[in-house]
């Protein structure tokens, strides 16, 4: 689950990582057996897919596949 809805778009690679290291969490326990699908639908810097996959671990999930829909290369004015 999300925790909240910051905007990632304009923000350098600093603060998009700081937005997403406290973005997610997992309410259920996991089972370590089963691989876990996560999927974003644009990778810029790999924040979002960085925590999310670090609260599904904390969740107790083992096997974590990643897919992406879109690479968006960081914008050069908002490094």
């Amino acid at each position: 689950t999300r925790q909240n809805t910051t905007k990632q778009i304009g923000s350098s690679r600093q603060q998009r990582f700081e937005n997403a290291r406290c973005a997610f969490t997992c309410a259920a326990k996991l089972p370590k057996d089963q691989p876990i699908l996560l999927i974003d639908d644009v990778f810029t810097t790999g924040a979002t897919l960085q925590y999310g996959a670090q609260a599904l671990q904390n969740a107790g999930a083992e096997r974590i596949w990643i897919a992406v829909i879109a690479r968006q290369p960081l914008d050069k004015e908002a490094k």
